[in-house]
C-alpha cells in the first residue's frame, strides 16, 4: 500500500515500482511478491487481497481475509530487513483447510503470530480446530514450516459463553487484535452472546486461558 498517495493511478502496480519518494509498490500475486510455482505443499490464488499485516524482526507477516480456492495459503511470510530488493518469500499457509475464510488480523511476538481467525463456523456446536476458532496461534519460527499448534475456540458453556447466531453470517469471528505483556486483546464481529471484546492470557502460548472481556453490542473493528 501506499500510505502517501492512495487513490494516485501508482498507488497499486504489477510490479515493483520507484516514484519519486522512493517508495516500492507490490502486489500479492505469483511473479510479483509471490513466488510462479508455489512450493510442494502450498497453493496460491490468482491475486490475494490483503486484510492484515505486521512486521516483526526483519519479517514482513501478509493475511488475507478469504482466498479464491480452499486450499490456498492465506498467511504468507516475507523478509524485510530493509536491503536493496523486493522482499523475499520466506513460507505461507492455509490456516482453515476447509474453507475460503482466511485472517481478519495479525500480531506477532516472539516466535508466535497471533491471528483472528475469519471463519465463522457454528461457534455452539464445532470442536476446536483450524477451521473453529476465534484465535490461532502460530510458530513462526521457522517460516519455510510454519505450523499452527493452537486453535482457541472462545467457551460456549462456561463463561465467556460466546457464540454467533447460526442463521447470520460473520458473527462472533476473530476481527481485530493486540497484544501487550503477555496477553492477547480479541475484538470479535458483532455476537448474538458474549463479549465482542475478550482479553487471552496467552504467557504460555500453548495454553491459552481467557480472563475477561465486555460485551460492545457491536463489532470490534480495531483495538
Amino acid at each position: 500500500t501506499d500510505f502517501e498517495h492512495p487513490f494516485g493511478d501508482d498507488a497499486c502496480s504489477v510490479s515493483a515500482v520507484d516514484d519519486s519518494t522512493g517508495t516500492a509498490l507490490y502486489k500479492l500475486v505469483a511473479g510479483d511478491l509471490l513466488p510462479w510455482v508455489p512450493p510442494a505443499g502450498h497453493s496460491f490464488a490468482v491475486s490475494t487481497p490483503i486484510a492484515a499485516l505486521d512486521v516483526y524482526q526483519g519479517k514482513l507477516y501478509v493475511a488475507a481475509a478469504s482466498t479464491s480456492v480452499k486450499t490456498n495459503d492465506s498467511l504468507f511470510v516475507f523478509g524485510a530487513s530493509g536491503s536493496v530488493g523486493e522482499p523475499q518469500y520466506l513460507g505461507g499457509l492455509d490456516t482453515a483447510n476447509n474453507t475460503t475464510d482466511g485472517i481478519n488480523a495479525v500480531r506477532v511476538v516472539g516466535h508466535y503470530a497471533y491471528l483472528a481467525s475469519a471463519h465463522d463456523p457454528n461457534f455452539k456446536t464445532c470442536k476446536p480446530s483450524a477451521n473453529c476458532a476465534q484465535l490461532q496461534i502460530l510458530d513462526v519460527s521457522n517460516p519455510a514450516a510454519l505450523s499452527a499448534p493452537v486453535s482457541y475456540l472462545l467457551p460456549t458453556s462456561t463463561p465467556p459463553f460466546v457464540w454467533g447466531n447460526v442463521s447470520s453470517n460473520n458473527q462472533a469471528v476473530g476481527k481485530s487484535i493486540a497484544y501487550d505483556s503477555g496477553y492477547v486483546y480479541l475484538g470479535l464481529s458483532k455476537t448474538a452472546h458474549g463479549p465482542e471484546f475478550n482479553i487471552i492470557d496467552v504467557r504460555d502460548a500453548l495454553h491459552p486461558v481467557w480472563v475477561g472481556g465486555y460485551a460492545i453490542g457491536a463489532t470490534v473493528s480495531a483495538i
